[in-house]
């Protein structure tokens, strides 16, 4: 028969066995944590006697509260067992499971997945012929397609055509609107660009005719009174098709492009990045987000997935906020959805303490990844033994390190002391696996430089969780930083700023000519006629194109 539980510090549940045995097991109520190892009180007794006392007496109590209390830090080595690669079930006595150190052997043997791309790594530019690609301006429209540029001037069209009544200034000296066409809308195109890589305090200013500003080319392509109704009227939706149900609906169609593009042109090498951007706004909008720890705390939030070595955007995604509804373990979501086109291939992939949980690492693995990232000791289904960090850190020495496996022995759990305590989960890697790495200790009250040991897990994630990094650095370069009063107009200049920086990747990874900076290279030839029209407009004011910057270049 199963008597009633008592209270303890823990939920405890004791059962009399048929060889008539009290056995006192110890439950674990967190889900996935650990068990602890079960403490026995076995007493010869009958089942009569104990219902008589209705549970145990007082001085079995306490011996079962002592007992329960005691946590083993260290076995004596002659009841020490080797480590097992299972933390569940284990023999030794101590409540909460062992870890171990750089001594003490790892058995398990880390995941070993081979490397099968689908396609070979580098860029891929499917049916088109090597020859037909080799400028700038040709990988640049590998993302601006003409049949992307006709979907946007029919929307523009459409927009601009039921509120040119409203606002007459934006059509012609009749109050008409004239249709954009798609070598306009590139002309627009490069404006921005060239914007970007000229910035000035105000938009009108390119416009200037002053001596000072004499090589500026904006009003060479387009006027000023056209590029501000091109600007107001621009549209990435039909009036007709919008949906108030989908926060992102007016960039939907671009964004799905852009991310389908970045994806087919390109296979990223084995390490990839997870991690946030953001993309600086100070607008009204649901979707803008705050971040303290990033170097632009307001904007729009990205979700990237960018390769480590090159730093090449391969797959995003923009947080619509609250908008897309409570939704239970985002960070588990949103590694899945972006990871999804390299399924069992073999990737690698390198994430924060955000993302980072046993769930997630198990899943990947299913799923033919192998991952690693910085995890907070304080969440749930982590080691008992290693919670226990702050103590331990005030102890411990530059360089020591504590591990111990869990989930089944599948994922490698981690502790390294280097100022401050760093907790790393990998399901690819070898608990005794080090590097000697350079720190600067305090030995008898003098800094001096010590040879300290690295676990390779933590070596590994230094040199491959920088991917997204690279890209925004990439990006940052000649970043478009036009006011707008549409937030999603924000967000398109940054797919622009997306384009033109992997642009620049692809061509030197294709081995087209080409010179530093995309944006600053783009412009290469121009149309006699628009030479024409340049040197006209300087002849008026007596000047040359000295000291010219470069454009785009735009059919006219």
């Amino acid at each position: 028969m199963e008597a009633a539980p008592f209270s303890t510090e823990r939920p405890l549940r004791w059962v009399v066995s048929a060889d008539r045995t009290v056995e006192i097991k110890e439950e674990v109520t967190e889900l996935g944590c650990e068990p602890a190892n079960e403490q026995i009180l076995q007493e010869e007794t009958s089942p009569s006697s104990i219902t008589e006392r209705g549970g145990m007496d007082p001085a079995e109590e306490d011996l079962l509260d002592e007992e329960l209390m005691i946590e083993e830090t260290e076995e004596s080595s002659d009841e020490e067992a080797p480590p097992s690669t299972s933390t569940r079930g284990s023999s030794s006595r101590s409540r909460f499971p062992a870890c171990f150190s750089y001594d003490d052997a790892d058995p398990a043997v880390p995941g070993q997945v081979p490397f099968r791309p689908r396609r070979p790594v580098g860029i891929d530019l499917g049916c088109l012929a090597r020859g037909s690609v080799t400028k700038e301006m040709d990988f640049f429209q590998l993302f601006f397609t003409s049949a992307v540029l006709s979907k946007i001037c029919e929307y523009t069209n459409a927009y601009a055509w039921r509120h040119v009544v409203d606002k007459p200034s934006y059509g012609d000296a009749h109050g008409s609107w004239v249709d954009v066409t798609a070598e306009e809308m590139l002309k627009l195109i490069g404006l921005i660009i060239y914007m970007g890589v000229t910035p000035l305090p105000r938009v009108s200013r390119y416009w200037s005719t002053a001596p000072l500003r004499h090589g500026l080319w904006a009003r060479a392509y387009m006027c000023r009174e056209r590029f501000k109704a091109l600007l107001a009227v621009f549209h990435l939706v039909h009036p007709d098709e919008e949906e108030h149900s989908d926060g992102l609906q007016k960039l939907r169609y671009l964004l799905d492009h852009m991310r389908t593009t970045c994806q087919a042109l390109y296979q990223p090498k084995r390490n990839l990045s997870i991690e946030e951007r953001m993309v600086k706004s100070k607008g009204r909008s649901g979707m803008r987000q705050y971040i303290k720890d990033k170097p632009t705390r307001w904007g729009f939030k990205l979700w990237v997935m960018a390769c480590s070595n090159t730093g090449y955007t391969y797959d995003f995604d923009v947080y619509a906020g609250s908008k897309e509804g409570h939704t239970y373990d985002l960070a588990k979501k949103v590694v899945l959805q972006l990871s999804q086109p390299l399924v069992n291939q073999g990737y690698y992939l390198w994430f924060d303490n955000y993302y980072t949980s046993p769930s997630l690492l198990s899943e990947l693995r299913e799923r033919g990844f192998l991952a690693c990232g910085i995890y907070n000791p304080n969440r749930r289904r982590f080691p008992r033994c290693l919670k226990d960090y702050k103590t331990w850190e005030k102890k411990a020495k530059c360089g020591d390190m504590r591990w111990h496996r869990m989930e089944e022995g599948n994922i490698l759990a981690m502790q390294w002391k280097d100022s401050r305590t760093v907790t790393v989960l990998s399901t690819l890697h070898r608990a005794t696996d080090a590097v000697t790495v350079q720190r600067h200790v305090k030995e008898n009250g003098k800094w001096t430089v010590k040879d300290v040991q690295q676990p390779l897990a933590i070596h590994d994630y230094n040199q491959n969780m920088g991917g997204v990094d690279k890209s925004d650095q990439l990006i940052e370069k000649y970043d478009v930083r036009i006011k707008s009063l549409k937030w999603w107009q924000t967000l398109f200049f940054h797919f622009i700023d997306i384009a033109t920086a992997m642009n620049d990747l692809a061509t030197d990874a294709h081995g087209a000519s080409t010179s530093p900076g995309c944006k600053s290279t783009l412009y290469r030839t121009l149309p006699s006629r628009t030479h024409h029209r340049l040197s006209h407009v300087h002849s008026e004011q007596n000047s040359t194109f000295t000291n010219t910057p470069p454009l785009i270049t735009c059919a006219l």
